[in-house]
């Protein structure tokens, strides 16, 4: 900034800013030329280092491709998988196993008896079972050859799809056997009385044909049948369930519809947090704020919110809600009563003088608020229990139907156990029905197997022998299960494939941009003409202007050759079944090279080829790859590349860094070190130059004001020396 005062034409009425502008803007030519040399460094080093990162990602998978274990890869299969599967490493050798399983691992496990739970008062469920559908029909008199009986879409001609008999009585069990071999079978089953063919639905609860017409019997030979439904048929029946609320749910209530749980809690309560906590402690899928609400305001919340599948829910306005499934005669009984219990723990347990009282665990105390807690309170605290500052194997849940409380560990094995103490008459153990009159504990059990002829016993039911791991899932003491470990031709010809396909995307990428067109008319845009232009003009112009940067590049041409030449070479020295020694044996070919195509040095795979080869000689194949040697010649194909591909990156990254260090020693970053020094050198020198011109300027508007002085000073006296006169 300049410490002298400028005045800009105030005396000589010239545009001093402008003329000083324009003088500068001749000056600044230089600066532009070094900014936009410096812009061109910068796309260039970006460009580097975007062919780095591809790079980078074939050298990754070279790495890969190098490894033996990637040409080893194992497949088990098992001979019943119903009692064992298995999984095999690349260390596995190629055989046949045995395996008898005789017995899992099991973890320790207690199952506490029926609690006997208080239903809430305030809310009332009753239910209905849907029945089968059931219809019968009987033949009045013979049929004749020809005639047809259709019922629910199926059609059956006398004479041809069932034997017409002696008489009716005959005719009907002909009948009955063709309708059980109908597609009607899969739904009915047909029974004969007396003439008369019984259908009665396998599903309860479930209903054929349309509603209002549930038997249709048509054909020439309908007037041979007679429906005999208005006497012995029934209609499939909608389960239904009448959920009454005659209150407001005590906070902690636990209501069951369907498969959806919903929790009543108090948002001004202190049980639960929100309503995230609610649903989390009580196992809910949704929590209902009771707050302010009534028994039909209650009911109006659970029918607009809770979802089910398979039911519907119709809301009466009075506390009543009709729970009915979505389809007439499916379902059950979808009585919800047993899922409704009383909030509190003591409540439900029908004690007031439990209090704080505790479960002893494994020797753990486990202490609950009976008066204020749930017991689902009891079983998060169980579940988050930390022994030795870390959380324990034991696992508690409370299944509300059952109404029983379920602990069990998390793994198993014979070091596996739970142990309750007894705490007493009227103690929680005993209330939970846990406990007794004496303390119960449970053992786990460890897997007990035999693999080629040797007993073998483990903790969990995962075991590993040889790179083999044995998923059991299922005990059958003298059943041998045959695990036959092979090659996995597969996973090592799609190993292959992959890397043959990431590298023509490489040697397509590095040549599309070695022999980028160049516009070198195309420079960097000053400030000043972006200011002239668009957005989108510029975009158009920089996208020309960067293009080309890495035309012809001696590294990166280097660098595909090189590649080229590795697919392309012959490996010395294999030793193997096939001799394998350049992957045209094992099917995978270069394309021809050419200067003007980017897709030249691609590689082709023949599937049919690679994976005979794969199979055949797979030690072959993995030396092809994978064989080291300080010999170039002796040196895997994949190995070479690595080694290519390291070396290449190295040196792009001398030339262009790596744009994460704080000081960049490339070669380009160097070069834009040196011009930003420039820069700031000739911005100083261009500052001193501006303040020059306002200086020259300045003086001038000074010696024309003093001249201007003057001028006033002689033209008074003259006047003055007139009028004296």
């Amino acid at each position: 900034m300049s410490s002298s005062l400028r005045i800009g034409g105030l005396v000589s009425g010239f545009d001093v800013d402008s003329m000083v502008e324009q003088l500068m803007k001749a000056r600044r030519v230089p600066l532009d030329k070094l900014k936009q040399q410096k812009q061109v460094l910068e796309w260039q080093s970006e460009d580097y280092r975007s062919m780095n990162n591809t790079l980078r990602t074939l050298r990754d998978s070279a790495f890969n491709m190098k490894l033996q274990s990637t040409y080893l890869a194992r497949q088990a299969t098992s001979s019943n998988e119903a009692l064992v599967s298995a999984t095999a490493s690349s260390s596995a050798a190629v055989l046949n196993h045995t395996v008898v399983v005789n017995s899992l691992a099991e973890g320790a496990s207690i199952t506490g008896g029926e609690i006997g739970s208080v239903v809430e008062s305030k809310v009332q469920a009753t239910g209905i079972d849907a029945v089968a559908a059931k219809y019968g029909f009987s033949v009045g008199s013979n049929f004749s050859d020809g005639e047809q009986f259709t019922w629910d879409g199926v059609t059956l001609v006398a004479g041809t799809d069932f034997t017409i008999g002696k008489d009716a009585k005959e005719t009907s069990e002909n009948l009955k056997k063709a309708l059980e071999e109908s597609s009607l079978g899969n739904n009915w089953t047909f029974t004969v009385s007396n003439s008369v063919v019984f259908a009665t639905a396998k599903t309860t609860g479930s209903r054929i044909g349309t509603a209002g017409n549930y038997l249709e019997v048509s054909g020439t030979g309908a007037s041979r049948v007679t429906d005999t439904q208005t006497t012995i048929g029934e209609n499939a029946v909608t389960a239904a369930t009448k959920l009454t609320f005659t209150g407001v749910p005590t906070e902690g209530v636990v209501v069951t519809i369907g498969n959806k749980k919903v929790v009543f809690f108090s948002d001004s309560g202190s049980k639960y947090a929100d309503a995230s906590v609610a649903k989390s402690a009580a196992g809910a899928d949704y929590a209902i704020d009771i707050d302010g609400k009534t028994a039909a305001t209650i009911a109006d919340a659970v029918q607009e919110s809770v979802s089910p599948s398979g039911v519907v829910i119709t809301d009466d306005d009075n506390g009543v809600l009709t729970i009915a499934a979505d389809t007439a005669g499916s379902g059950g009984n979808t009585s919800v009563a047993t899922s409704i219990k009383k909030s509190t723990l003591g409540l439900q347990l029908n004690d007031s003088s439990l209090g704080v009282s505790s479960l002893v665990i494994n020797g753990e105390e486990i202490t609950i608020n009976c008066e204020s807690q749930t017991i689902y309170d009891l079983v998060y605290r169980i579940n988050t229990h930390k022994k030795d500052g870390k959380l324990w194997d034991i696992q508690a849940s409370y299944d509300a139907t059952l109404d029983r409380l379920f602990l069990t560990t998390t793994s198993t094995g014979a070091d596996r156990e739970i142990t309750v103490k007894d705490g007493g008459s009227g103690s929680l153990s005993r209330m939970l029905k846990l406990t007794t009159d004496s303390d119960v504990t449970d053992s786990g059990s460890d897997a007990s197997i035999k693999i080629d002829g040797t007993d073998f016993t483990f903790s969990s039911n995962n075991a590993t022998v040889n790179g083999v791991t044995y998923n059991l899932k299922s005990a059958s003491p003298g059943t041998t299960v045959n695990v036959n470990v092979s090659q996995d031709v597969d996973k090592v010809y799609n190993a292959i494939k992959d890397f043959v396909d990431l590298y023509n995307t490489t040697i397509t990428t590095v040549q599309e941009k070695t022999k980028e067109k160049r516009y070198k008319d195309y420079t960097p845009l000053t400030d000043e003409q972006k200011e002239e232009m668009t957005e989108n003009q510029i975009e158009q112009w920089e996208k020309l202007a960067r293009q080309g940067l890495l035309k012809n590049d001696s590294i990166l041409t280097d660098i595909v050759y090189k590649m080229r030449t590795n697919m392309a070479s012959s490996v010395s020295g294999i030793v193997s079944f096939q001799n394998y020694d350049n992957l045209a044996d094992i099917g995978i070919k270069t394309a021809i090279y050419t200067s003007n195509s980017s897709e030249d040095g691609k590689l082709t795979i023949d599937e049919t080829s690679l994976r005979e080869a794969i199979a055949k000689d797979p030690e072959g194949v993995m030396q092809l790859f994978t064989k080291s040697s300080d010999n170039y010649s002796e040196k895997g194909i994949a190995a070479s590349i690595y080694d290519n591909l390291s070396s290449g990156i190295s040196s792009l990254s001398d030339k262009a860094g790596y744009g994460t260090d704080l000081y960049d020693d490339s070669t380009i970053g160097k070069k834009i070190t040196e011009i930003d020094d420039d820069i700031d050198d000739l911005e100083d020198r261009l500052g001193d130059i501006e303040e020059r011109y306002w200086n020259q300027f300045t003086a001038m508007e000074q010696a024309i004001m003093k001249l201007n002085s003057q001028s006033t000073w002689l033209t008074n006296m003259f006047s003055s020396g007139s009028n004296q006169q």
